[in-house]
């Protein structure tokens, strides 16, 4: 709980494969990194498929950061996470990556 409590302080909003995402969706460089044996941010950008699955509440700022990272083209989740990135202040900073985009409607 300690070492999670550390990466919050450093600006950690979510986990994505083990790589924590800083509010922006961008990569924070901690010693994880070198601790994990999981795809990068890198490689998940050239993933032509990306699905994230968040729900409840105490998830929905981590949806957002991984949002705004742009390499999720799909997200599954549920009300309360949805209603919270209807409400976000700069909706245009979060969108699905571009297969993604090609698919909503």
């Amino acid at each position: 709980m300690q070492e999670r409590e550390s990466y919050r302080r450093l600006g950690a909003r979510a986990e994505v494969s083990a790589r924590l995402l800083d509010a922006g969706g961008r990569d924070l460089v901690t010693d994880l990194d070198g601790r994990v044996m999981a795809i990068t941010t890198a490689q998940l950008r050239e993933v032509p498929e990306v699905i994230a699955v968040v729900g409840g509440s105490a998830r929905a700022h981590a949806a957002e950061a991984a949002l705004r990272s742009g390499f999720v083209t799909t997200l599954v989740t549920d009300a309360a996470v949805a209603r919270h990135l209807l409400h976000v202040g700069d909706p245009s900073a979060i969108s699905l990556g571009a297969a993604g985009r090609d698919r909503v409607g």
